[in-house]
């Protein structure tokens, strides 16, 4: 049924995108990065006025491609690489940047860190409670999806519980990044995986955990102290004179701070 939905939005998407085209650059795609670049948008178009630039919601790493592809949007944000069918000679993909891919939790829980062996019992239905005696309720993501691709190669131990885990009854799947964000904000004891990007970006009401110890940041990234991050892409067609102005001031010092201080490693 998920799919479903997100297949019949994604249309709708197309069908707004058609008017808006001609009047601005449009960017979508992976919900991950999609609040620091609206900041990097405002910041721009105080620069350049005349630059009209609209972030679109969600619609994951798939739909922007896809949206990319059939001419609907200027710029993709993906947080994977691209598979060979999507990968045609008239796309360029650039890596621009990784983000502690993390457990979060609502900002008002008393939870602050997580180990790989608390982990491995949540997801093995081994605790449904944490420490303090309080529900503990797991929001997942789905199984193809870029965030338990992840979790899979880090914690291998447990990929075996990851996938038994996706056969119980009850266990909310969360569609889009900003999704899984809001449900843990929502549903009491939610525990869920998020990049910190968006978690500093969007200013959502969530907590980033620390993972054996360590706090999920860009230097832990750089260092390989802390172990999970996700990749982040910018997909587009060369020859746009708008887009590329735009990219340019990616990699201007003031939206490198900007990508440094929203929890990204960035790549120059």
């Amino acid at each position: 049924m998920n799919r479903i939905l997100f297949v019949a939005a994604l249309l709708a998407y197309f069908c707004v995108l058609i008017p808006l085209k001609a009047e601005s650059l449009l960017i979508g795609g992976s919900g991950a990065d999609l609040g620091v670049f609206k900041q990097l948008a405002r910041e721009f178009s105080k620069q350049y006025p005349s630059f009209k630039i609209k972030v679109l919601p969600s619609m994951g790493s798939s739909g922007g491609i896809k949206a990319l592809q059939h001419n609907k949007i200027d710029l993709a944000l993906t947080s994977r690489q691209l598979r060979p069918n999507e990968n045609t000679p008239d796309i360029t993909v650039r890596h621009y940047a990784s983000t502690p891919l993390v457990f979060v939790v609502a900002a008002n829980s008393s939870q602050t860190s997580i180990s790989r062996d608390q982990v491995n019992k949540i997801y093995s239905d081994e605790s449904r409670q944490w420490s303090d005696g309080s529900a503990l309720r797991v929001i997942l993501r789905p199984l193809n999806d870029s965030d338990t691709k992840v979790l899979m190669q880090v914690m291998s131990d447990c990929e075996a519980c990851l996938r038994q885990i996706y056969q119980r009854k009850g266990v909310p799947v969360a569609v889009t990044d900003q999704e899984s964000a809001d449900m843990v904000a929502r549903v009491p004891g939610a525990i869920g995986t998020s990049t910190l990007a968006l978690v500093l970006g969007e200013n959502k009401p969530l907590k980033a955990l620390q993972l054996d110890g360590v706090m999920p940041s860009a230097e832990t990234l750089k260092n390989t102290s802390y172990p999970m991050h996700k990749d982040l892409y910018l997909v587009f067609k060369p020859g746009n004179k708008k887009l590329q102005k735009f990219i340019e001031y990616i990699y201007s010092e003031p939206a490198q701070l900007i990508l440094k201080n929203t929890g990204h490693l960035t790549v120059r």
